[in-house]
């Protein structure tokens, strides 16, 4: 979608984030208002789990996982943050498997019925 608005943008490497190259990218396209959308699974999936990457009996998704440190990640957001006037943020790709299977395990206790 990007491509067809003209807008350039960087696939960043591995835990390598270049926030001056974003605000740089921002202000080039004199935005007054940002919306960021965060994609959960550019995070190590060995570092933050409830992912996309961490379905049960999956091993191969045709696509490599993140390598993103969530704490390198807030930190990026809290900076975006602070310097502009941030008006949305969604998260995606939050799929805590887990639970999905609890709810599943739990349909035929009697109290929740």
């Amino acid at each position: 979608m990007l491509p067809e608005l003209g807008l350039k943008y960087q696939i960043e490497d591995n835990n390598q984030v270049d926030i001056q190259k974003i605000q740089a990218w921002i202000n080039q396209h004199h935005f007054s208002k940002i919306a960021i959308h965060f994609d959960i699974d550019v995070l190590d999936r060995n570092l933050f789990f409830d992912q996309f990457f961490d379905k049960p009996g999956v091993t191969d998704y045709g696509v490599s996982g993140g390598k993103l440190d969530p704490d390198k990640a807030i930190a990026v957001l809290n900076q975006l943050g602070s310097d502009n006037d941030l008006v949305g943020l969604t998260i995606a790709e939050y799929l805590p498997w887990s639970a999905l299977k609890l709810r599943k395990l739990m349909e035929n206790v009697s109290i929740f019925n």
